[in-house]
């Protein structure tokens, strides 16, 4: 039926997007870019629907947003039985079923599952006449949380190859109680029911291979540059004065709050920068939680508590004015880090990147052109970095246009959009 409903219209397909958590409940980066992502095929003509979780039970049913139709199952366990869950969910499973067989896509492409959703919807859907098809966005396929085991804090050099490959006996030390020994092994068992498997960078499809995870193709993440273009001169002055920002050089620093984005580092930099750059501000842009707070607490420790600024959670508009109002980002993650979504918003701000060496970010800041690829852990070198490009504004115009120059060609909403579909239609 779903192939005769092809035929009828033509090229245009019905695609259903499967993923745990979905703006604005919950916007994750996998979500965000994966909104993105539905919108421009429904743009496309293409039939889309999104299949997401929620954990209200209120929030269950079927709503169209922007075009979309998207469907809310609720799931609420225990995260701390998700080594267990992620393969199976009953509270999903039977939802997830019926959904396909109500919606018959020609296309189920699973994003992040291992939350809620669970990787056995893998055989589900592979169980119907669907191309199923999954992206990996992170380590989760093979590890319990952030990816630190191949580094050495000690090694300060900037390498480009490292050994990923993680022990059972390091997995059992982050699970702890939790651990399940048949949790990888039933991971690549599902995934091996999917036709394609996509890794958002070539180091994340190292990192899986090297973790017995194979016919695994990289389709790098993008952003609707259209959306993206640079924001005005205007905006950005209202945006500083409004945080009480002076008129002195900033540096971006956001996401996700965790130890694991290498903020401890940064803030380390920033005190060595200051000596040099005395009125440079650090804008930290990010949901305020513990981790901010002791963020606070360390540049309030190193008086550089006036000189430190947090936005909170923003987006939008504000976003981009705040990427406007600074002169550079510095993403210095101490984990893997796949393909942090900053460098490519910067990147299309105009705004040079320094980057961490650990994960995919050397697949979109490129080193000496773009920014600098660092090793965190190397203060000094973060620091005299930072400082370089704040005070040499030519070479961080430069490095600036040319990342924005490398975003609009490279990692850019329709070109991504396209490779997909070439995919979902053969």
């Amino acid at each position: 039926m779903a192939k005769l409903w092809r035929d009828l219209i033509g090229n245009k397909m019905k695609l259903t997007y499967l993923i745990d958590s979905f703006p604005p409940l919950n916007p994750t980066s996998p979500g965000i870019l994966t909104f993105a992502l539905a919108k421009e095929m429904k743009r496309r003509g293409h039939g889309v629907s999104i299949i997401t979780t929620v954990q209200d039970k209120g929030q269950v049913g079927c709503e169209t947003r922007e075009g979309l139709e998207i469907h809310s199952i609720f799931s609420n366990f225990d995260l701390r039985w998700q080594s267990y869950f992620c393969l199976y969910n009953p509270e999903t499973a039977s939802e997830v079923r019926k959904l396909l067989r109500a919606i018959k896509p020609d296309v189920c492409h699973f994003q992040n599952i291992q939350n809620r959703l669970s990787y056995h919807c893998l055989a589900t859907a592979a169980a119907l006449p669907s191309k199923v098809l999954i992206t990996c966005h992170d380590v989760m396929a093979f590890n319990y949380g952030k990816l630190t085991d191949f580094i050495d804090p000690y090694d300060l050099a900037v390498n480009e190859k490292f050994d990923y490959r993680v022990k059972w006996l390091s997995l059992l030390k982050q699970a702890k109680k939790r651990y399940n020994p048949a949790r990888n092994i039933l991971i690549r068992h599902f995934l091996r029911r999917a036709n394609g498997i996509f890794a958002v960078s070539n180091a994340l499809k190292d990192a899986l291979n090297q973790n017995k995870i194979g016919n695994v193709s990289v389709i790098h993440n993008a952003l609707d540059m259209a959306e993206w273009s640079k924001t005005d001169v205007e905006a950005a002055a209202a945006f500083r004065a409004e945080l009480g920002i002076g008129d002195g050089p900033v540096i971006f620093f956001g996401g996700r709050l965790s130890g694991a984005k290498g903020g401890k580092q940064l803030m380390e930099a920033f005190e060595q920068v200051r000596r040099e750059v005395p009125e440079a501000a650090l804008l930290v842009v990010g949901k305020k939680n513990h981790y901010s707070d002791s963020l606070m607490e360390a540049a309030a420790s190193r008086n550089l508590a006036g000189a430190v600024f947090f936005t909170g959670w923003i987006d939008g508009a504000d976003l981009k004015s705040a990427y406007a109002a600074c002169d550079l980002a510095v993403v210095p993650s101490i984990c893997f880090d796949s393909f942090p979504t900053v460098n490519l918003e910067a990147m299309a701000q105009g705004k040079p990147v320094i980057a961490t060496c650990f994960g995919g970010s050397r697949e979109a800041v490129l080193d000496q052109i773009t920014g600098f690829i660092v090793n965190p852990y190397n203060i000094t070198d973060l620091a005299a970095k930072i400082a370089l490009l704040l005070k040499d504004k030519q070479l961080a115009k430069q490095f600036g246009d040319s990342g924005r120059k490398r975003a609009l060609t490279a990692f850019d909403l329709h070109r991504q959009a396209d490779e997909l579909e070439k995919i979902y239609g053969n």
